[in-house]
């Protein structure tokens, strides 16, 4: 059974809510803290009641994070259109984190039809503002053509920029860019640094992505014991890809001794977190 790596860059889109730092000033002041408080107790319910006072009070970073809680459903029932009203509320006040996530609307398509370009374009405001999340979600849409005509080199700009704010996702995708090749000269050694980064922030991609260096030997010596190290992390995060190269590792005896049962039990948990090549691999067990 051959090596599984998750090999392209993270996709996973950026929401910005904030915590702390944009204030309107006064007793608003006084409301966004308290909804930053209950947010980071899990008490969804006050922090949303909180952040309403505020948002009423003209905070626009308190408006952004009423729609971060309508469209997760946090404290609040789902409701997608209410969550693109509070952050188009916060955009026409300048808010960076409002113009990202109002990009991510448009990209998926929640509270309004999909529309790529304009995805980009939010996304661009965002970034202009130095959005970390815009950035990254730029980088993406230039990666994918998705909006924009694809760029790679566009792409590995905007993830240098976004891992130059300490963004983990940037550092990981610029890995993924440097090892393949893709908008610069493939460079191993300069992948494993990012992929480094990526992996000080405990992104579990950043893991995954790591040990496939040390699985094949690609700007490192091959070292199937860190491989098998870094999945573990990564697996113990709940990454289901970590739990399928476990699997693999094992199926294959790579660092490890052959042991079919434990790469069936690592598939399994790979396919309970919706993996479905790790499903199919149970099915290739004999």
């Amino acid at each position: 059974m051959a090596s599984f790596l998750k090999s392209v860059c993270q996709a996973t889109l950026l929401v910005s809510l904030c915590l702390s730092g944009v204030y309107a000033g006064g007793e608003a002041d006084r409301y966004f803290d308290l909804a930053g408080d209950a947010y980071k107790n899990k008490d969804y319910s006050k922090a949303t009641q909180y952040f309403q006072k505020a948002a009423e009070m003209g905070s626009a970073s308190a408006s952004n994070n009423l729609g971060v809680m309508y469209r997760a459903g946090q404290g609040v029932e789902k409701d997608y259109e209410k969550a693109l009203k509070y952050f188009q509320k916060a955009a026409e006040m300048g808010d960076a984190k409002a113009s990202n996530n109002l990009g991510v609307m448009y990209k998926v398509g929640q509270g309004v039809v999909r529309d790529y370009s304009k995805a980009a374009q939010y996304f661009q405001k965002a970034a202009e503002m130095g959005s970390a999340e815009g950035y990254y979600n730029l980088g993406l849409m230039y990666e994918n053509g998705q909006g924009v005509e694809k760029d790679y080199s566009k792409a590995v700009q905007y993830y240098k920029k976004a891992a130059e704010t300490g963004d983990a996702f940037g550092y990981d995708n610029l890995g993924v860019m440097y090892r393949d090749g893709r908008g610069v000269v493939q460079d191993y050694a300069k992948a494993l640094q990012y992929f480094q980064k990526a992996v000080e922030m405990e992104l579990t991609d950043g893991y995954i992505n790591l040990g496939g260096m040390y699985m094949r030997g690609r700007g490192v010596e091959k070292d199937y014991s860190k491989a098998l190290q870094n999945y573990q992390k990564a697996a113990d995060m709940g990454d289901s890809y970590g739990y399928l190269n476990l699997g693999v590792m094992y199926a294959n005896g790579n660092g490890v001794g052959q042991d079919k049962e434990m790469a069936r039990h690592y598939f399994q948990k790979a396919c309970d977190l919706g993996n479905q090549t790790g499903c199919q691999y149970i099915k290739n067990i004999k």
